[in-house]
């Protein structure tokens, strides 16, 4: 398996990881790094939280300095307090995260996940979705009420846990950036943060680009760490193209595999191993 010789996953765990996506049982969370190589519908190279934040601060004269102009949830609530900015703050958001245009990403949906969860609030996925996509789809936002997959049609639910900046045409104030709003989606709220908090906690996750620090309003779930392997079933992983020793010790007391790549090489590989281990299956004739 390339997953083994290319990134060093042993080989019970790959074995483990095509087994589950082939039955439906793996979800994916993505973070900035899965839209990286997207273009914005400005035009612009999709970036991370600290690019997002320097750029807002410099485009609306915010005038904070370092760290304080790299810290997303800082400079977002900072323009949005500010009624003479925050229009401006919006019509940015828009143009930059609607309309995007894909690079690798399609190859996401290739793949059988039980779902995909997004921290970003982009439209990369929505238009990286094949037009011959076989399975019902339907995204959804953190506000929306929550409704289960239809088992029956095989369905694939998108849910975007921090809003999407598509909906800011309609008016929508959803959108999950600031510490405030982080506050607000609190432990015990009920819908899609709560199913979130229930399902990572025990069943096996592939994490894409997201460092799982920053992330407050599910803070406490993501300290407790991923338990699928201790329930005797697959392990989780988490994929980031830059990774620091004490990220990866904490990503192993979290439960998480850690995985150096980025999110394409990763996602190719599966996607090349998965294809190999469906078409190893005995067929029925």
């Amino acid at each position: 398996m390339k997953l083994t010789s290319t990134f060093s996953i042993e080989p019970a765990d790959a074995a483990a990881l095509l087994n589950a996506i082939h039955e439906g049982a793996v979800s994916a969370l993505l973070g900035a790094g899965a839209s990286y190589g997207a273009l914005g519908g400005d035009g612009k190279v999709i970036r991370g939280a600290v690019d997002i934040a320097r750029e807002i601060n410099e485009r609306l004269e915010l005038n904070n300095e370092e760290p304080d102009c790299s810290n997303l949830p800082l400079v977002y609530a900072d323009a949005a307090a500010d009624r003479s900015k925050a229009t401006s703050l919006n019509h940015f958001i828009f143009a930059r995260f609607v309309n995007c245009t894909p690079s690798w990403q399609s190859i996401l949906f290739r793949l059988p996940w039980k779902r995909i969860w997004s921290l970003n609030v982009d439209d990369v996925l929505d238009n990286a979705l094949p037009s011959d996509f076989g399975r019902a789809h339907e995204e959804m936002s953190w506000h929306q009420d929550y409704k289960p997959r239809s088992l029956d049609r095989g369905e694939l639910q998108t849910i975007y846990l921090h809003g999407r900046a598509k909906d800011l045409q309609h008016g929508s104030t959803k959108l999950i950036f600031s510490l405030k709003e982080y506050a607000s989606r609190h432990e015990g709220a009920p819908g899609w943060h709560q199913e979130f908090r229930a399902e990572f906690v025990k069943k096996p996750f592939v994490v894409c680009g997201a460092r799982l620090q920053d992330e407050y309003d599910l803070a406490t779930v993501l300290d407790f760490g991923n338990k699928s392997r201790d329930r005797g079933g697959c392990p989780s992983f988490i994929v980031l193209k830059e990774m620091t020793d004490a990220q990866r010790s904490r990503y192993l007391r979290q439960g998480l595999v850690p995985i150096k790549a980025s999110g394409e090489e990763f996602f190719s590989v599966l996607l090349e191993d998965y294809l190999a281990f469906t078409n190893a299956l005995p067929h029925e004739s």
